[in-house]
């Protein structure tokens, strides 16, 4: 019985010695992780940048340079048009095909019955600045995504409007204001960047690429006013630049830390006794980002060829790492849509001055130095080779080798390759 005795007490002993361990180094892990996060929000913050969704949240600015007051006004007006082509275009939304003669009948009646959406959306673009006035701050966070993801979809909804305004146009031979269209909707996109998260930003690529594939079939239709071209190599150079793929980036990074707070468990994750597992992740959130934003000024194919394999860079077995590696993927993908927009502007710039200065009926290939354009214009954002040029029968095609970093010799259809060609039947079939 006394042995017994002594082996229980040894035990309480042991157990509670171990406890105690466990807990000093917890105490430790906590301190540490802590001490490291709390430097790396400092920087962070010192730099500029958002820590947590509260941080997205801007001053105010008056009604009138706000883009988003005046395209909230045509909102059921937009509606409406919206209504009408997806019973006449349930496939897409909107006509892809040269127009009969009936629909363009129906879509002037449609516009007709709607005279403001035009000029409320060309105050929309004139405007400096755009704030969709979402609410940062509040708790949980999917009471910010609900609003927040219905905002962005309406982005969509005005570029189909856009698209349909100028099918119309074209149809009629009124050229100059159908592409006029499609540089409203680039104007509009630039507001859009300045939204946050990775899903607006792709919201807006999409858009993008969309009017960019509208400006292609125009320019491939016939002749344009030489100041419209001038408007347009304007245009499409401010969307030559990853300024929306590093907004995106920063911004998710200040969500992501923000939706630590709601991990499945509830409080599970806010005690004591799991807050190192909690600041570790943060830091390798931190670390994640940090990583993507530092590959933003390398070429794309040093990013591709040195792509990394692991996420974690936390200092113990997290059982939170995996949140880290189920994010990687789509910061991976995110630079190739970044870097398609990119090669679809400087194509277009391209087949822009080789339309304006090339002899009509010429099927000598212009020098680049020939365009007058500057040279990173020339240059494939994806290989850092020279863009490829191709005279076909019916026009010209402009293109890069595409993410694959081959040339496909112009494959557009299967996306291995990336530019403009002359118009197809098979053109424009994703719905936006």
């Amino acid at each position: 019985m006394n042995r017994l005795r002594k082996c229980i007490k040894w035990t309480a002993i042991a157990v509670t010695v171990a406890i105690t361990i466990l807990l000093i180094l917890n105490a430790y892990f906590v301190w540490s992780t802590g001490t490291r996060l709390e430097k790396r929000l400092v920087a962070l913050r010192q730099a500029g940048d958002p820590v947590q969704l509260a941080d997205l949240a801007r001053e105010s600015i008056p009604p009138e340079q706000n883009a988003d007051v005046f395209w909230r006004r045509a909102a059921d007006d937009l509606d409406a048009i919206e209504k009408e082509l997806e019973a006449q275009y349930p496939k897409k939304g909107y006509p892809t095909e040269t127009l009969s003669p009936a629909e363009q009948d129906r879509l002037e009646k449609l516009f007709a019955a709607y005279p403001k959406v035009m000029p409320l959306l060309e105050q929309a673009a004139a405007c400096p600045d755009a704030d969709p006035q979402l609410d940062y701050t509040v708790s949980p966070l999917s009471r910010f995504l609900d609003p927040y993801m219905e905002h962005t979809s309406r982005h969509r909804l005005l570029y189909r409007v856009l698209r349909a305004r100028s099918a119309l146009l074209l149809s009629k031979g009124r050229l100059d204001e159908a592409l006029s269209a499609h540089i409203l909707a680039l104007r509009l996109a630039r507001h859009w960047r300045r939204e946050p998260l990775l899903l607006g930003y792709l919201v807006t690529v999409a858009c993008e690429q969309l009017a960019m594939d509208g400006i292609n079939q125009v320019l491939q239709t016939g002749p344009l006013a030489a100041n419209l071209r001038q408007s347009l190599d304007r245009e499409l150079a401010l969307h030559d630049t990853l300024e929306g793929y590093y907004r995106a980036l920063r911004t998710e990074r200040a969500y992501a830390l923000s939706s630590v707070q709601e991990l499945p468990g509830g409080g599970l994750w806010q005690t004591w006794l799991t807050r190192g597992f909690v600041n570790d992740l943060k830091l390798q959130l931190i670390d994640l980002f940090d990583r993507f934003l530092g590959k933003g000024t390398q070429p794309y194919r040093e990013v591709v060829s040195a792509r990394s394999k692991t996420t974690s860079t936390g200092s113990v077995l997290n059982p939170l790492t995996n949140l880290v590696r189920l994010l990687e993927p789509a910061l991976n993908n995110l630079r190739e849509p970044a870097e398609r927009t990119r090669v679809l502007s400087r194509s277009l710039r391209v087949l822009n001055a080789i339309l304006d200065r090339a002899p009509a009926g010429s099927d000598r290939t212009p020098k680049f130095d020939e365009l007058g354009l500057p040279s990173e214009t020339t240059t494939d954002p994806f290989s850092g080779e020279l863009l490829r040029i191709k005279k076909l029968p019916n026009g010209w095609m402009v293109y890069s080798v595409g993410s694959n970093l081959v040339d496909d010799g112009g494959n557009l259809d299967g996306r291995k390759d990336v530019g403009v060609r002359p118009i197809t039947r098979h053109a424009s079939e994703k719905k936006p």
